[in-house]
């Protein structure tokens, strides 16, 4: 039974270091875009927001039988925006520019872990 302590200990962990890292780059978004009184507070408000409103929209979104998938997709975008638009209190356009340069910032993070992974286990073979 103590396994199942610390497999949910775990998970809990897990969430509470992606949630900070999605924080992370919405708040580098964020100040890039130029939203003022960005703040790593709000960030971690929208990425918790964002989390569980898309884990429960994307399972009702997946039983649409017409484009589902891409509809869920767009609809996610619109209302990762949204939620960045309100967390933060600003304009469509600098809450567009701010998902946008933080999906830039996380293909960044993850193109440059990968190199660095590649170089790491390279050099145990």
């Amino acid at each position: 039974m103590n396994w199942l302590l610390g497999l949910g200990t775990g998970i809990l962990i897990f969430f509470i270091i992606a949630l900070l890292i999605t924080a992370f780059f919405i708040w580098i978004g964020a100040k890039l875009a130029g939203i003022r009184n960005a703040s790593f507070g709000k960030a971690i408000i929208a990425a918790l927001v964002s989390v569980i409103v898309l884990t429960l929209m994307v399972p009702l979104l997946s039983l649409t039988p017409l484009g589902g998938g891409l509809l869920g997709l767009l609809l996610g975008i619109l209302i990762s925006v949204y939620i960045i638009k309100a967390v933060f209190d600003t304009s469509w356009g600098k809450a567009i520019l701010a998902w946008i340069l933080y999906v830039v910032a996380v293909v960044i993070a993850i193109v440059i872990m990968g190199i660095s992974g590649f170089f790491l286990f390279s050099n145990l073979f």
